[in-house]
């Protein structure tokens, strides 16, 4: 529906007159400042995405850059957020770097799809919690995404600036605290479509303070679900698409060390059942193990309560929230595939794709490790894993787990072998 929504405002774009064409013929005019423009295909374009999003979602709210907030009779929950021309300069003159982004947040606030269609690139880039991040240039299949390469040297940070000079003086003081861990800069002139740069990896990382809830609404949900660390504003400082201030936004930087950003790790509580089950499912579907989430596994994972009642389940938290699981079982209980007497095993272990390289995962890793060295009866943490799922078999690794190719075993009645590993925690 978003990449819908995205596409037919895109459309709208399309139809600009190819090379430097006349401020005026673009049927334009300016906002707040004599920089901050606006045109008629702005207006356009938001119309065909509401267009769409209103066929389709007649009691879903809408937030436009252009059209302020429209709530019907009778709503849903849902709001969409949209940016008719991300990149208006841009468009304006002639550069090929503008795009349509749109993006749905649910009952709860959380964002829940997003799309950044770019028509004079041919490209878009979409993401939902539930199915990965994706882009896919015109006339190629889609290409799931995973973020920039962490080994890469010589990085590169994006950023923006306001069209306000004070504003644009405390940017140029928050680019400058992180210069340091890069060798360059680029400022290209549409956040949405940065953020889904770093998404794919073309970009390091991406920084500007003062955006507003439509620039970064879809890009900073893609660029997380491809699994980069990202910061958005608070929650209590958006409502309905209207600030209260101007926050930051990053994707791709490193976390600052506030008591907030730190992953804790505990025994799961009844609470916790509906998300576990949700981030467990996620999870999967993310990382391409599944690709229809009412496959029966699914359902079975998904169920949280069932699976409490007879293995140890434990649970990451991070800034008050729900980011990750891990089950443990012991040989005989029913969640254990491959425990042998002494053996401690650890299954589903689930970090949500929007705080991947949070460091969740490692968290519930050496808690995992932490159990067993503390019950005298288990000698070994043991594990199954896929045999394409290389990161975690990394992470494994790093932590001092073998493989046990003489273990290794298949998938009943497929020919998907699984790969055993185990670390020794006393002798």
């Amino acid at each position: 529906m978003a990449r819908r929504a995205a596409a037919a405002g895109a459309a709208v774009l399309a139809e600009r007159p190819v090379g430097p064409v006349a401020f005026a013929e673009l049927g334009g005019e300016t906002k707040s400042a004599a920089s901050d423009l606006v045109t008629e295909f702005d207006k356009r374009a938001e119309e065909a995405v509401r267009a769409v999003i209103a066929e389709a979602r007649p009691h879903d709210a809408i937030t436009g850059e252009e059209g302020g907030s429209t709530v019907p009779q009778d709503p849903s929950g849902y709001r969409w957020s949209v940016d008719p021309l991300d990149g208006t300069t841009n468009f304006v003159r002639g550069i090929p770097y503008y795009a349509t982004s749109v993006a749905v947040a649910g009952p709860e606030g959380d964002w829940l799809a997003g799309a950044v269609a770019a028509p004079a690139l041919k490209t878009t880039w979409w993401a939902s919690q539930s199915g990965g991040a994706f882009r896919q240039d015109e006339g190629q299949a889609p290409v799931q995404l995973h973020g920039p390469d962490p080994d890469r040297e010589a990085r590169i940070i994006a950023t923006g600036f306001g069209h306000d000079p004070k504003r644009r003086r405390k940017q140029l003081k928050e680019l400058e605290s992180v210069m340091g861990d890069f060798a360059d800069v680029r400022r290209l002139g549409a956040a949405a479509l940065d953020l889904c740069l770093v998404a794919d990896g073309t970009l390091d990382a991406y920084t500007e303070r003062g955006l507003y809830e439509h620039d970064w609404a879809a890009g900073l949900l893609i660029a997380e679900t491809a699994g980069v660390v990202v910061t958005r504003p608070a929650e209590d400082s958006v409502r309905d698409g209207a600030y209260r201030d101007l926050p930051l936004v990053t994707a791709g930087l490193k976390k600052r060390t506030e008591p907030d950003e730190r992953v804790t790790v505990r025994r799961i509580r009844p609470e916790d059942y509906k998300a576990v089950g949700r981030i467990t499912v996620r999870s999967y579907l993310a990382a391409g193990h599944f690709d229809d989430p009412e496959h029966e596994y699914m359902k079975k994972i998904a169920d949280t309560q069932s699976r409490a009642e007879s293995a140890t389940i434990l649970v990451a938290e991070r800034r008050g929230r729900i980011v990750g699981s891990v089950t443990i079982a012991r040989h005989g209980e029913p969640w254990a595939d491959i425990a042998r007497p002494g053996e401690l095993e650890f299954r589903l272990l689930a970090v949500d794709p929007g705080a991947q390289r949070s460091g969740a995962g490692r968290a519930l890793l050496e808690a995992v490790i932490d159990e067993a060295r503390v019950d005298p009866e288990i000698t070994d943490v043991v594990l199954t894993t896929g045999s394409e799922w290389r990161a975690a078999r990394s992470a494994y690794a790093a932590l001092g787990f073998v493989g046990q190719p003489r273990r290794d075993w298949f998938v009943p009645n497929t020919d998907i072998r699984l790969l055993v590993y185990s670390l020794k925690v006393r002798p």
